[in-house]
């Protein structure tokens, strides 16, 4: 199969990733080429390699877990949260190695990496904007996670509150709803005088 460099297209998830993902692959492609047209001047130096190598390892895992998501046909929603602090955390110990480099490419990445991580508080305020609480929810309801997910030292309590609230409310609105469609349906096949239901709906 014919392997050939691959062009960062701004619009594209992971397509930067990618094209820094390929360029390593060529690397040796690249030095033989600008020697055979007489165009040294565009191979990259072995600095540059060093921060294409730091790049790629920031940017490794969004390119897994926006990779891994969309292939898979199970619900995925309870994932949310955790890929969110997964992603907090590898982007806070980058910078917290970063913050103590002098070299200046290293500072200009460190400036990079708080801008991504602000724009990644961005898009998380957005989950949690997300009516009833959807992803709270689903983390809870997943037998992996439960409520103990919530436990962890990512979260403070007046998150565990919210959270907790928020399920409980959902739970008493199905049930709510459960009792009155079993209700309907007594009703409708005559089957109430049979059975009696003692409930109180606030």
């Amino acid at each position: 199969m014919k392997i050939v460099p691959i062009q960062d297209v701004k619009t594209r998830w992971n397509s930067t990733f990618l094209m820094l993902r390929r360029a390593k692959r060529l690397r040796a492609i690249f030095s033989l080429f600008c020697a055979e047209y007489d165009c040294e001047e565009m191979l990259l130096s072995e600095q540059e390699w060093r921060q294409i190598d730091y790049l790629l390892y920031i940017t490794e895992p969004f390119f897994d877990y926006t990779s891994q998501l969309p292939k898979t046909r199970d619900v995925t929603a309870h994932y949310v949260f955790k890929i969110y602090n997964k992603l907090f955390d590898h982007l806070e110990q980058s910078q917290a190695q970063l913050r103590r480099k002098r070299v200046p490419w290293k500072k200009q990445m460190l400036e990079a990496l708080e801008a991504g991580r602000s724009k990644l508080d961005e898009y998380y305020s957005q989950a949690d904007d997300i009516r009833g609480n959807l992803y709270a929810i689903s983390t809870m309801l997943a037998p992996v996670n439960k409520f103990k997910f919530f436990l962890s030292s990512d979260w403070d309590q007046k998150w565990r509150d919210i959270c907790r609230l928020a399920f409980k409310q959902a739970l008493c609105k199905k049930v709510r709803v459960l009792i009155l469609n079993i209700y309907r349906h007594l009703t409708t096949t005559r089957q109430i005088g049979k059975i009696c239901i003692i409930f109180a709906i606030n």
